[in-house]
């Protein structure tokens, strides 16, 4: 894949592409406090640790950085929720967990939640966003409030974020 990935920078001529690098999402090169946002797209149900994962991005972010997840997550109910169930002892095959729950991995995480969105297909996958900062997970952030209330679901405000990016 990375080779792939760097065929397509070199085609492109993709300039803000400064390395392309291989290693470890539970066990990171980068030094602490690297990056002002960091993301992971569809890793936190195929890493065998995935509290480590989140452990990771929070040490390279920055404080008041931000963490996207992008993911399958248990489903809370439904036929989605039916389908995962069923499809669960397939997961090998699969090369990822259909049952994943959400709220564990945000209890651990200690970061503060600014949204939870679903995204498609079918809203099988959310997108998370996360500010890098000390735990203020409101107690229903990785309940009710953030599934439920059509205020967690918003997307966070716009931000631009210019300053120290690590290269």
């Amino acid at each position: 894949m990375l080779d792939r990935a760097r065929e397509k920078v070199e085609e492109k001529g993709f300039k803000n592409v400064e390395a392309l690098i291989e290693m470890d999402a539970e066990n990171l090169t980068f030094p602490d406090q690297s990056f002002d946002t960091v993301i992971a797209m569809y890793v936190a149900s195929v890493v065998p640790h995935p509290e480590r994962l989140m452990a990771e991005m929070k040490r390279v972010c920055k404080p008041d950085g931000d963490i996207l997840i992008v993911n399958h997550f248990t489903s809370d109910g439904g036929p989605l929720r039916a389908v995962e169930f069923l499809i669960n002892p397939l997961s090998k095959t699969l090369g990822w967990r259909p049952e994943f729950d959400l709220k564990p991995l945000l209890r651990s995480a200690e970061v503060e939640v600014k949204s939870i969105r679903p995204a498609h297909p079918m809203g099988m996958f959310k997108v998370i966003h996360c500010r890098n900062t000390p735990a203020r997970v409101p107690t229903d952030a990785v309940g009710t409030a953030a599934y439920g209330d059509a205020a967690a679901l918003q997307p966070a405000p716009a931000e631009v974020r210019r300053s120290g990016s690590a290269r």
